[in-house]
């Protein structure tokens, strides 16, 4: 007898309690299955939209990075652009420079050879005039290289570069007076 009421409880215990939990277990389940999807919903929704507010910033890092290297090439191309226009135009002017010395080398061995006193005071004029636009020109290029990297360091380089440009194109009519 003892031992039919041992295998009795012990069956009750093993087969009949789990039974009852489960069934407890199946309501609360089905309970979650009816309160999931919706919170599911919510939730990945939720990620999504947390992923793509994390795409977003990235691309506009990305845009970011990608504006900052272009500015700083941009300022390269403008720098080195500016290196070779300035050695062309004090070139250019050292030319000129040394076409005026020979002129004035040849006016000075005219005056001393000078039997038919020949009037020369025009063209020592037009030489004094050339010289003086040569160094308005050697000014002008020393300032308009002094703006560069204000030019450079502007938000709008593009129009920044128009004064630049103005004081070449003076620099230029001044060269060829």
């Amino acid at each position: 007898m003892r031992s039919f009421v041992l295998i009795l409880s012990t069956f009750l215990t093993l087969v009949i309690l789990p039974v009852g939990t489960l069934a407890h277990d199946e309501t609360s389940a089905q309970n979650k299955i009816t309160v999931t999807p919706t919170t599911r919903k919510g939730s990945l929704q939720e990620k999504i939209d947390q992923k793509g507010s994390q795409l977003r910033k990235k691309i506009e890092e990305r845009k970011a990075t990608r504006e900052a290297k272009l500015a700083v090439h941009r300022k390269e191309t403008i720098r080195n652009f500016w290196t070779r226009l300035m050695g062309r135009l004090e070139a250019h002017i050292a030319r000129l420079e040394r076409l005026i010395e020979r002129i004035e080398s040849r006016i000075a061995v005219i005056q001393e050879q000078d039997t038919q006193n020949i009037n020369l005071s025009s063209v020592e004029e037009q030489v004094m005039e050339a010289k003086k636009l040569l160094e308005e020109a050697r000014a002008d290029l020393g300032a308009a290289d002094a703006s560069l990297e204000d030019v450079l360091a502007s938000d709008h380089p593009k129009e920044a570069f128009g004064v630049i440009r103005d004081t070449v194109q003076n620099i230029k009519k001044k060269l060829m007076e």
